[in-house]
């Protein structure tokens, strides 16, 4: 699997399975009413872009730095203060 992209609004829970998918480079997740990213998503070693704009994400987890290819990342329309 290369990229994935949610369609509808999505549940969280559904949405943290995603962080079991290592060989994903791409992860699309507007508006999908996330709070939160699970610290598993230190697991997505070779993610290399993140769309996450459009939901209530507060903060990053400290872990997402071990996303070391992780060149794109499109946060706009959260409330990210950390």
């Amino acid at each position: 699997m290369r990229g994935w992209a949610a369609g509808e609004k999505g549940r969280e829970d559904q949405v943290k399975q995603l962080f079991n998918c290592q060989a994903l480079k791409k992860l699309s997740m507007p508006d999908n009413d996330l709070s939160n990213l699970p610290t598993t998503i230190a697991s997505l070693v070779n993610l290399k872009e993140l769309d996450i704009s459009k939901n209530g994400i507060q903060e990053f987890p400290d872990n997402i730095k071990c996303c070391k290819g992780l060149s794109v990342v499109e946060a706009s329309v959260n409330p990210i203060t950390k």
